[in-house]
């Protein structure tokens, strides 16, 4: 597979902790990328974090656009993306180095597959406690949609994959909604393609009091 991916990365006055991120996505065994950081009106060195790395990596974007929410930067970064496959990652957040490559494997076994999600670690208190977060496993067929909402807990973003053609289909991200805006997507999504669960964890999702206060995907 030759096949480029798209990845959207929305922040907001995370400097701190965006590299962390960047890094993750980089540092992907899958290599044909890009890597789009929205920046939804940062008031602080978010800009400079990002210079640092596409000094040395052309596949980094910054798009810098005044305050308008989570949904407008996610869909922001989709009218910027090229990539046959989409991705999201939060800005606190990192990849373990194979999801790309474990994920995308599904995409060609499975062709009415719309969206490819996996398990996640949760880490706690400063790195010091480690959690292995479970979903459901396999496939749910779309004529099945009503069993997504019997999955252990929604999908967070942060796992997830989709084709390109899934937006053509059901549409971007509802402006409008200040909150839940990644389960009406999915809702809209499970009606029109199947979605698989890789039972595996590729992602580390950092909880922390600041972390917890600011999760965007609500």
């Amino acid at each position: 597979m030759n096949t480029k991916v798209s990845i959207i990365i929305p922040t907001y006055n995370r400097a701190n902790l965006l590299a962390k991120a960047i890094k993750s996505v980089l540092n992907q065994t899958y290599k044909d990328l890009e890597l789009i950081i929205v920046d939804d009106g940062s008031e602080d060195n978010t800009r400079e974090v990002v210079k640092h790395f596409q000094v040395n990596d052309l596949r980094v974007q910054y798009i810098y656009q005044e305050n308008r929410g989570l949904s407008s930067a996610l869909n922001k970064g989709l009218s910027i993306a090229s990539g046959e496959y989409i991705a999201f990652l939060e800005s606190d957040d990192e990849w373990l180095p194979r999801k790309l490559e474990k994920q995308l494997k599904v995409f060609t076994k499975h062709l009415s597959v719309g969206l490819v999600t996996c398990w996640s670690f949760r880490i706690f208190e400063n790195g010091n406690k480690k959690k292995l977060f479970k979903t459901h496993k396999g496939i749910i067929k779309k004529e099945n949609w009503c069993n997504f909402f019997k999955t252990k807990g929604i999908i967070s973003p942060n796992t997830i994959i989709l084709r390109r053609e899934v937006f053509d289909s059901v549409g971007n991200f509802d402006t409008k909604l200040k909150a839940a805006v990644d389960l009406d997507f999915y809702i809209r999504l499970i009606k029109n393609f199947d979605i698989y669960f890789l039972p595996i964890p590729l992602v580390n999702y950092y909880e922390s009091q600041e972390s917890l206060s600011k999760k965007i995907f609500g």
